[in-house]
C-alpha cells in the first residue's frame, strides 16, 4: 500500500494500468458537501477514466447531490456506509470476489483504507481537501486517522 503526500489533483496515475478503482468523492475530489471540481481534479478523472473502470464513492445520503455529481462526472456513485463497509457492494457491481485488481482511492484510512481491506483492494490515501470552514474537529479527526494510518504501517496490517 501506498501513500502520497499530495492531492489528488497532484498525484501520478499513470502507472496503474487496468484496475477497478473506487474514487472517495468527499475529502478526496471536493471538500465535504461541496459541488466544486477544479480543473486539476478533472484532468485527473480523465486520466482515471481512460484505462480504468471508475466508481465514485460517497457514504452521504444527499440524493440531490449526488446525482448531480453523477451528472457532471458521467461516473456511477456507489453509496456506502463507511462504518459497516461490506464486500456486499462487489457482488452488486457485478465484480468478482477474486478480483486483485481492486483500487481504493480516499483521504481517511479509518474509512477509505478499512474499506479497501475489506474488499481486498490496494489502498492509496492522498492529503484531504478541506474547505477554509473545515472546523478543529475535522483536523482533530485527519490527525487521529493519520496516527491510525502510521500505526497501521507499522504493525504491517496494510
Amino acid at each position: 500500500m501506498k501513500t502520497l503526500n499530495n492531492y489528488f489533483e497532484e498525484a501520478e496515475f499513470n502507472y496503474l494500468g487496468k484496475r477497478t478503482i473506487f474514487l472517495d468523492i468527499d475529502g478526496t475530489l471536493v471538500p465535504d458537501k461541496s459541488l466544486n471540481f477544479d480543473n486539476a481534479v478533472m484532468r485527473q478523472l480523465e486520466k482515471l477514466k481512460k484505462n480504468n473502470r471508475v466508481f465514485l464513492c460517497t457514504n452521504s445520503n444527499d440524493k440531490i447531490r449526488n446525482n448531480q455529481i453523477e451528472k457532471m462526472l458521467g461516473l456511477l456513485i456507489v453509496t456506502h456506509n463507511h462504518k459497516k463497509p461490506s464486500s456486499k457492494i462487489i457482488r452488486e457491481l457485478g465484480i468478482d470476489k477474486e478480483n486483485k485488481n481492486l483500487l481504493v482511492i480516499g483521504d481517511k484510512f479509518l474509512t477509505d483504507g478499512l474499506f479497501a481491506l475489506n474488499i481486498g483492494a490496494q489502498f492509496i490515501k492522498v492529503k484531504r481537501r478541506l474547505s477554509g470552514k473545515e472546523s478543529l474537529i475535522i483536523k482533530l479527526i485527519n490527525l487521529t486517522d493519520n496516527l491510525a494510518w502510521q500505526i497501521a504501517k507499522l504493525a504491517k496490517i496494510i
